[in-house]
């Protein structure tokens, strides 16, 4: 970083003219070499400018580029870890060396931004403003990041697009970074995981197995117990979702009895407590699945995880015609799911409230439905939920004869079975 960068950066920042800030200090013509780097400022002037912008170029001039392209990739791995303490202890150690406004364009300064896209989705996002600001300067940036950096840049962004929801934009990022696999990136679990979690949420479920069946066995090679029992996680839910439910609770019964001694786990076993319902509920053994889910429930204790349980919940009553227990559970999710700010749930709850009730053909819901619900789960990349609302709109069109609008929705439900086959 040059040091007439700086001077000519931090004027602006502050407002100052060249005018203003040579004054009493040097010439107008002197200051412009300095900032046009045609001329390094003799100490004196150096330090009354710095004194005069409130900085220490110093400090900012002698960053150690090595090591902060060590802590950087330090930083990667805590992430992966989601080790949140030493992420923060580590990011705020690195941010307090740079400042991205003023940080050279290299290769440093791309790995930077790409960390920032993970840091946030990792620690929490200060508003959606600056989780767009960031993804914006990637974006923006990309035909200038260097050539050895665009597998992190295709990697890094297709794993913020499947956390956020975004699955087609993951598959089409994360296959760019696995197309271009060369070392030191030929055998990256994190790069299998990551797909066979995008495939899952596309409900391409047998390729997302292929996936994770690679990044575990990586996984296991390097004893990184967390991101096996991640990964088995995973593998679980893609069987229950293919039908082997063996294997998806011999999956969930192993992740139980590994994690049920360890304080840090609870949402883990909650969540296989859940899925354990998930697959009883699959295999028509309902009461089984209640049982699981009221253990899942109790260690949620209301969180914000404890809405999908109370969904699946309901609709195992709903299956089991315990119109009234499945009413009641649904009146508690709907609760929560407002005081949580879950648009996702209180659109889940309402549409199974109208199921319960025989409504869903009222005009009230199918403007719901039509206007707010499909596009939702069609917008945030919900195939699973978006097929089966789809149909749900379908088949009430359909009986309230309403032939041509029910003819668009068995098509949009084709469209979506055919994309999830290819």
């Amino acid at each position: 970083m040059k040091i007439g960068d700086l001077i000519k950066y931090y004027r602006k920042s502050i407002g100052y003219t060249q005018s203003e800030l040579a004054d009493s200090i040097c010439s107008i013509p002197y200051l412009s070499k300095v900032e046009n780097n045609k001329l390094y400022p003799n100490d004196v002037i150096k330090n009354k400018l710095a004194e005069k912008l409130n900085v220490n170029f110093i400090n900012l001039i002698k960053i150690d580029e090595s090591e902060i392209l060590e802590k950087l990739h330090k930083l990667l791995g805590f992430i992966e870890k989601k080790d949140v303490d030493s992420c923060k202890e580590l990011y705020e150690e690195i941010s307090s060396k740079i400042s991205l406004h003023v940080f050279e364009r290299n290769y440093n300064y791309f790995l930077y931004l790409l960390c920032q896209l993970r840091y946030f989705q990792l620690v929490g996002w200060e508003n959606e403003h600056h989780k767009n600001q960031v993804v914006s300067e990637i974006r923006n940036n990309a035909d200038l990041f260097p050539e050895d950096l665009m597998y992190d840049y295709y990697k890094q962004l297709g794993v913020f697009y499947v956390l956020n929801g975004h699955n087609s934009s993951a598959k089409t990022c994360l296959l760019e970074a696995n197309n271009g696999l060369k070392a030191p990136h030929t055998d990256d679990p994190e790069l299998f995981y990551y797909l066979a979690m995008t495939f899952s949420k596309l409900k391409q479920n047998y390729v997302s197995i292929e996936y994770a069946e690679r990044a575990l066995t990586i996984f296991q090679d390097r004893l990184n117990v967390e991101r096996m029992l991640d990964t088995n996680f995973l593998l679980a839910i893609n069987y229950n979702l293919t039908g082997n439910y063996q294997k998806a609770e011999k999956k969930l019964l192993s992740i139980i009895h590994t994690v049920s001694s360890k304080e840090n786990h609870v949402t883990m076993l909650s969540m296989a407590y859940h899925n354990l319902g998930y697959v009883r509920k699959n295999q028509s053994r309902y009461s089984e699945a209640i049982e699981f889910l009221n253990r899942s429930l109790q260690l949620k204790n209301g969180g914000n995880n404890a809405l999908a349980s109370l969904h699946l919940k309901a609709y195992t009553y709903f299956l089991m015609n315990r119109y009234q227990d499945s009413q009641t559970t649904v009146e508690e999710g709907y609760r929560l799911a407002k005081q949580k700010d879950s648009e996702k749930f209180k659109l889940k709850f309402f549409v199974l409230d109208h199921r319960l009730h025989h409504t869903l053909s009222s005009s009230e819901c199918l403007n719901t439905m039509e206007q707010v619900v499909i596009p939702y789960f069609k917008n945030n990349g919900q195939h699973g939920d978006l097929l089966m609302y789809v149909e749900l709109l379908a088949d009430a069109m359909y009986e309230i004869k309403e032939y041509r609008k029910a003819s668009v929705y068995y098509k949009m439900a084709f469209e979506i079975l055919k994309g999830e086959s290819e």
